[in-house]
């Protein structure tokens, strides 16, 4: 167990970044286990592909966690992988919210969203590490 304190602020920008990678996680998640519900449960599936705010809401969401917290941390560690992981993550995730709009089979979907969502989690996990664990960083960064 750690035995120095953090600032409060310091504990906030702990807490974004888990729940950047909580949040990419699940929708990663989410995005797997929708081709097994159309498999199991057709009638229900139909129901959820006509929610198509849902997964609009959801990319809003990771792009929001992404300007607010991925940003300010490349001003912080001046590291762009995660950032980039992210972006790419991101435009994965629009690209499967668009392969649905246009009538691809929903499993082009699915794979194009699991896929963006584990980029970004990977993004948020790298962010996550480069501010937290100061080791990841080259020696003269982390002195500062």
């Amino acid at each position: 167990m750690h035995s120095h304190t953090h600032s409060p602020a310091e504990r906030v920008n702990f807490a974004k970044s888990r729940l950047g990678i909580l949040l990419s996680a699940v929708c990663a998640v989410h995005c797997v286990a929708t081709p097994i519900v159309f498999l199991v449960a057709p009638t229900l599936s139909q129901q959820i592909v006509e929610l198509e705010w849902i997964e609009w809401a959801a990319f809003a969401l990771a792009a929001g966690m992404m300007a607010f917290q991925l940003w300010p941390e490349y001003g912080f560690h001046r590291k762009p992988d995660a950032l980039l992981l992210s972006s790419f993550g991101l435009l994965v995730l629009l690209a499967g919210i668009v392969a649905e709009i246009v009538g691809l089979t929903p499993w082009v979907h699915s794979i194009l969203g699991g896929v963006g969502s584990v980029f970004i989690a990977i993004g948020f996990y790298k962010a996550h590490r480069l501010r937290h664990h100061p080791k990841a960083l080259p020696a003269a960064q982390a002195a500062t």
